[in-house]
């Protein structure tokens, strides 16, 4: 690059400070130390006019370990620095991310799911269960696990937890949303929530009617980059015998999609067919079936054949992404 390319120094370095203002501040510090460095200052301003930090530091900063064991003592002792450094500053806390240092040109996903899961677990515990959440009284506490705040509409909080493969969580989300958000006297889901069985409207407003109907498909057809998820949110309950289920020509970024499942899980046995979109194959499809009991998978048979590519701890079948049509016959014990 010549220097005349370059952009004016002023427009990059800021020559006059500006405040700063906020209630809750999370510091992403790639290695422990970078948010004293870097924002020290900052966090104790914040602090001093009563922000409440928290400091996620992404690794161990231990890349001059020789051994394991070394790594484990630079990493413990670095991590100590930093809770030391911010209680001068003025309080707060500190998360250790625990990726190793120097490695996250190579570990984007790892980086996500490890900021995604610190800001899932923030909401749980600050957001979802505060006093100010909904006014619900002290007693209904329990009321408000798994609904946002106001507008359980607005927040897919049941998409991350699918992402993150915690169905407990998804679940409890996305009933916890309709029960908060369903009215039956007028049959649709209001926009905000001021208190648990009274809808502050408006009503028919269509992206909030939709919103907990994105998320049931969600639960049933999922794309995530190039990999498709089947039937991946859904609950024990629905695996009882003699249940099905079924979605037909469900549109997807890969194309049309449907499946039929059918449980004979009083036989240890379910059975689904699959026909596969063709227009754009996706790199992997899964397909999960869950057995009402959670007893494990133990063989599969797809097309007639023996099929092992399945997980049992995972409660999921990987489809041949380039077959058209599929039956399948998943055996429990």
């Amino acid at each position: 690059m010549r220097t005349g390319d370059l952009p004016d120094e002023r427009a990059l370095v800021p020559y006059e400070a500006s405040r700063f203002d906020a209630r809750r501040v999370l510091v992403l510090a790639p290695h422990p130390d970078d948010e004293v460095f870097g924002c020290g200052g900052a966090l104790a301003d914040l602090v001093s006019r009563g922000a409440t930090i928290d400091v996620l530091l992404v690794t161990d900063g231990a890349a001059g370990a020789s051994d394991d064991a070394g790594r484990r003592a630079i990493a413990a002792r670095r991590a100590g620095e930093s809770r030391a450094a911010l209680t001068l500053l003025g309080g707060g806390t500190v998360h250790e991310g625990g990726l190793p240092d120097r490695s996250l040109a190579m570990r984007a996903e790892e980086l996500e799911r490890l900021v995604a899961s610190w800001l899932a677990q923030d909401y749980e515990e600050n957001l979802y269960m505060a006093p100010d959440a909904l006014s619900v009284p002290d007693r209904d506490w329990f009321s408000r696990g798994g609904i946002a705040s106001l507008e359980p509409s607005e927040v897919y909080t049941v998409i991350a937890y699918l992402q993150r493969d915690e169905l407990p969580q998804a679940l409890r989300t996305f009933y916890g949303n309709f029960a908060a958000s369903f009215y039956p006297d007028v049959s649709c889901f209001t926009e905000w929530v001021p208190t648990l069985g009274i809808g502050g409207g408006p009503f028919f407003k269509t992206p909030d009617e939709a919103a907990w109907l994105t998320m049931l498909r969600m639960m049933l057809v999922r794309e995530s980059g190039d990999s498709l998820y089947l039937n991946s949110g859904v609950p024990r309950a629905w695996f009882l015998p003699g249940r099905r289920i079924a979605v037909d020509h469900a549109a997807t970024f890969f194309g049309e999609v449907s499946f039929h499942i059918e449980s004979h899980s009083e036989k240890d046995l379910i059975e689904a067919s699959v026909t596969m979109p063709q227009r754009n194959r996706p790199r992997q499809a899964l397909l999960r079936v869950r057995h009402p009991e959670g007893k494990l998978m133990t063989r599969v048979e797809l097309n007639g054949a023996s099929w092992n590519h399945f997980e049992p701890s995972r409660e999921r079948i990987a489809l041949p992404p380039d077959a058209r049509t599929i039956t399948l016959r998943a055996y429990f014990k």
